[in-house]
């Protein structure tokens, strides 16, 4: 009896502790699964990357929402790199800051800061 009240006891309290237990981020799994943004109130133009696990799946630059044409796996960097038709960008961390870097056909290449999505 002992034996069964003390395997219940342990099953409750595991259970109790997966419960309570604080939500994923973006540091829980991969680095930049989670929504970005940056720019915005600056001289750049606004940005906003969404990433579900290792893919970029939203690109908004230049006013609009831009197709994603490939996004290649996480490099051994940390970083992540996508292509739409015209350009492509990456996104990078420097210490504590994430960036973007926008390459765009014809035109000089942008850094912006970062910022997640809360």
């Amino acid at each position: 009896m002992k034996r069964a009240r003390s395997a219940f006891v342990i099953c409750m309290a595991v259970a109790a502790g997966l419960t309570f237990a604080a939500p994923a981020s973006a540091d829980d799994g991969h680095p930049w699964d989670a929504t970005w943004f940056g720019g915005f109130g600056g001289s750049d133009q606004g940005v906003q990357v969404i990433v579900a696990g290792d893919e970029v799946v939203g690109f908004f630059s230049d006013g609009d929402y831009v197709d994603v044409t490939a996004s290649e796996p996480l490099a051994a960097d940390g970083s992540l790199t996508f292509k739409w038709d015209g350009g492509e960008a990456t996104l990078s961390a420097k210490g504590s800051k994430r960036l973007i870097t926008i390459r765009e056909t014809g035109a000089t290449p942008k850094v912006i800061d970062l910022r997640q999505d809360q």
